[in-house]
């Protein structure tokens, strides 16, 4: 049985659409199994990937799906022998206190990208309502009948600017309901730690200085 080992977890804040509107997050992990090794580094692979995207309530609601996970074993910090699913719920919300906007995030080599993917056929009614929510919201997609099956198939592959105020609201709107991995995208090829951390050391001058 594999383990899966998370090295990092960070929040990152996206935009208010209101004045007073809910904060919304988007949580990304770094991470990957014990039991995957790179036949050129020799070391554990890793890499980013989304785990939850809403507000602090449905975050939570994510960290505890995660966190069940921690008690067999199957889960867990690196540095750590066992991570306590109690442990793994705090993890989640200082990453909320501690969250970057989209720009720090990208500056930190962890760009999120919104998307809309999906491959679907008339038959296939779980599918029928992405079509009709991301057709309300203007976004374009493919339709094309399918000669063997003799139906209709609807493909969709389009990537959005989350830093494009006109760009980010189409994206919510057009994906609310979807899932996490299939609204967010994250390519993480440049991480640079030393931002985060600069960031963190920023966060904390300013604490001090406003007390």
């Amino acid at each position: 049985m594999s383990t899966h080992i998370i090295d990092q977890v960070i929040a990152i804040k996206l935009p208010l659409r209101h004045p007073e509107g809910e904060q919304h997050f988007v949580v990304v992990h770094e991470g990957g199994d014990n039991n995957l090794i790179d036949c050129i580094t020799h070391h554990r692979c890793r890499s980013w990937y989304v785990t939850a995207f809403g507000r602090e309530y449905e975050i939570l609601r994510e960290a505890c799906k995660w966190a069940e996970s921690c008690c067999g074993g199957c889960t867990r910090f690196s540095g750590y022998r066992h991570t306590e699913p109690e442990t793994f719920i705090r993890r989640y919300r200082n990453s909320m206190k501690d969250a970057m906007d989209l720009k720090q995030a990208s500056e930190a080599g962890i760009p999120i990208a919104g998307r809309i993917k999906f491959d679907t056929n008339e038959p296939q009614k779980e599918g029928l309502w992405k079509i009709d929510q991301v057709k309300k919201y203007g976004v374009t997609f493919e339709s094309k009948p399918d000669s063997i099956a003799g139906q209709m198939v609807h493909k969709c592959d389009k990537k959005f600017n989350l830093l494009n105020p006109e760009e980010f609201n189409q994206w919510f709107d057009a994906t609310n309901n979807f899932h996490a991995r299939e609204r967010l995208e994250i390519t993480c090829y440049d991480y640079r730690e030393w931002v985060l951390k600069k960031l963190k050391k920023d966060k904390i001058k300013t604490t001090a200085t406003a007390a």
